[in-house]
């Protein structure tokens, strides 16, 4: 968790300090994000296998015993990828998936987010929850060949049933 220099083996070495409740690769392959209980999110460069120890914040709320798997964007030249968070305060946060900053926190949802899901061919998220709604996520009014760089941009998100 903080890249010492214990043995690979080691009971020192661990990735959270609670359980473990969600595991995302890059579309690359070269990093995993995980997720615990302990409200965190990390990225971990597979190469090494060390902890980047990029900081997302404090608004991570993780507490539930079901898996909260985060979404991963696709990769695409000049522009940043992104991570969303199914957060258990019944928003989506959506973060810069390398610096940890975040980018917005999408709201809407009338019930705890229990699963995301990424549909590449529009690159729109779905996201289902405790409400027993599916709600369909992204930017408005946005030419859907531009529609991540324009997650990040727009102020304004739509969601829709």
């Amino acid at each position: 968790m903080h890249n010492t220099n214990s043995p690979p083996l080691s009971e020192a070495n661990v990735a959270h300090t609670r359980t473990v409740n969600g595991l995302a690769f890059t579309p690359d392959g070269l990093h995993l994000v995980s997720t615990g209980h302990d409200d965190k999110m990390r990225l971990w460069n597979l190469y090494t296998g060390q902890n980047t120890l990029t900081n997302y914040g404090t608004m991570i709320r993780n507490q539930f015993v079901y898996n909260l798997v985060p979404v991963i964007s696709p990769m695409s030249a000049g522009s940043p990828t992104y991570v969303f968070y199914p957060s258990n305060d019944r928003s989506i946060l959506m973060y810069d998936l390398m610096d940890g900053s975040l980018v917005k926190r999408l709201t809407g949802s009338f019930g705890r987010i229990t699963a995301l899901a990424w549909r590449p061919r529009t690159q729109e998220i779905y996201s289902a929850g405790n409400d027993h709604d599916i709600l369909v996520w992204g930017p408005k009014n946005v030419n859907r060949d531009n529609a991540l760089q324009a997650m990040a941009d727009l102020d304004t998100w739509s969601d829709s049933d």
